[in-house]
């Protein structure tokens, strides 16, 4: 048990640097288009009010794929689910690169938007899966920050990139980061109950902790707790957004 709790950490640790890792170029991704568009003014004629709407289908299609992904990672789990979200997100990421106008480039932001709706669901999973009750918060906090730094990581290296070898070249970067991360998620553990030869005490007694219950919309809804939240998300995130965008 003392010789095989080392291990387990470590791979605690590194599977939640993947998780750090991918909320980081999620967020870099869905910032591309934004930094660039000053030259996609130019390249591709489009008005702001196309600019507008392309952001707006983004963002129908992100909440579109939250949901879609939350059935798919409680169906697959949240390895295979994850794989499927970055790999998805980052096709459309490269797809980017061979838009010719407001449609083509429309189409891109809708397999964006898609895709990238599994990282959260997937993470969450993923942090209820490895770690006990009370260290969830402590993880889910630590992944989450990978929005910020995504966010600042975008804008200091992107119109780098674009200058170098053109504005194609970010998109097509950001798509191969994908790929890459997969590749590392893919050959990690695939299960903390089945991959170690012996489980922590506290994930077992998370085990015990964890109630499986199907929650109603109707009676989820009838917490103040739940409207708090909501209250919270529909006054920040528009600011939020604006600013992404």
């Amino acid at each position: 048990m003392l010789q095989e709790q080392p291990r387990q950490d470590s791979f605690r640790w590194m599977i939640l640097f993947m998780l750090f890792a991918a909320t980081t170029i999620n967020y870099l991704d869905r910032q591309i288009l934004s930094i660039l568009k000053p030259i996609l003014d130019q390249e591709l004629g489009w008005t702001d009010a196309q600019y507008g709407m392309i952001m707006s289908i983004f963002q129908a299609s992100y909440a579109v794929g939250l949901t879609m992904f939350g059935w798919i990672i409680d169906k697959y789990g949240a390895r295979m689910g994850f794989a499927i979200s970055i790999i998805w997100w980052s096709v459309g990421a490269l797809s980017h690169a061979f838009a010719v106008g407001a449609k083509s480039m429309g189409l891109s932001r809708v397999i964006l938007g898609l895709g990238e709706g599994g990282n959260f669901p997937a993470s969450i999973k993923t942090v209820t899966n490895w770690f006990s009750s009370g260290e969830r918060v402590f993880a889910t906090t630590l992944f989450n920050s990978g929005a910020n730094v995504g966010a600042l990581v975008a804008p200091a290296t992107i119109p780098f990139i674009a200058a170098a070898w053109g504005w194609q070249s970010a998109f097509i970067a950001a798509g191969v980061l994908g790929f890459i991360w997969v590749i590392f998620w893919l050959r990690m553990p695939k299960n903390p109950r089945v991959k170690l030869a012996e489980e922590s005490a506290a994930l077992a007694q998370a085990e015990k902790e964890e109630v499986r219950a199907s929650i109603p919309w109707r009676k989820l809804l009838a917490y103040r707790q739940s409207w708090s939240l909501i209250l919270v998300r529909f006054l920040t995130d528009p600011i939020w957004w604006f600013f992404l965008f």
